[in-house]
């Protein structure tokens, strides 16, 4: 009888001690995903986003509910610069490829354009069944901001330079070199 008594007990040190490596690993998760993206997503074989998850730190207001059953290029707020990369985005998916760096534009509420990129890889079961796809959406609009500035610097036709506040080139046109 003791020693039944001292494996049940092992049995609820060693579930127990299961659940707190889980728990850990649950908030790792967590915490990478607010450090690395806006949104959490996963699909469906059909491509349907089953689940979008928002980091709980998440300020913005975004109804991720929304989105349940509804593919990328359903959503009317989403597009893409070439329409092009939704067809490149489905072909992808097709042929179960990971998806990096697809970016898509929304307006936001001030009437601005929002930048965001797409990536994702298929996920499959334990007995190697596609599944669908989960991945992550990142805001690149200030990156994307700085791209069209220094486009536009390059166009100028007069020398241009842009200095930080630490008194740094941080870009100069092809002009401005010329000078």
């Amino acid at each position: 009888m003791g020693s039944e008594l001292l494996l049940e007990k092992r049995r609820e040190s060693d579930v127990d001690a299961a659940a707190q490596a889980l728990r850990q690993s649950a908030a790792r998760l967590q915490c990478v995903l607010e450090l690395a993206a806006e949104y959490y997503w996963e699909q469906d074989l059909q491509c349907r986003f089953t689940a979008v998850c928002k980091p709980l730190s998440a300020t913005d207001k975004t109804d991720v509910d929304h989105y349940t059953g509804k593919t990328f290029w359903e959503l009317q707020e989403f597009s893409c610069q070439a329409s092009s990369q939704w067809s490149t985005y489905k072909k992808l998916f097709k042929a179960r490829e990971m998806i990096r760096n697809l970016v898509v534009s929304q307006q936001d509420e001030a009437g601005g354009l929002r930048y965001y990129s797409i990536s994702g890889k298929p996920v499959y079961d334990g007995l190697q069944v596609f599944r669908g796809y989960a991945g992550v959406v990142q805001d690149v609009t200030a990156a994307r901001v700085n791209e069209d500035h220094a486009a536009s610097l390059e166009l100028a036709a007069l020398g241009v330079s842009h200095i930080g506040v630490n008194g740094r080139f941080l870009h100069v046109n092809r002009k401005f070199c010329e000078i």
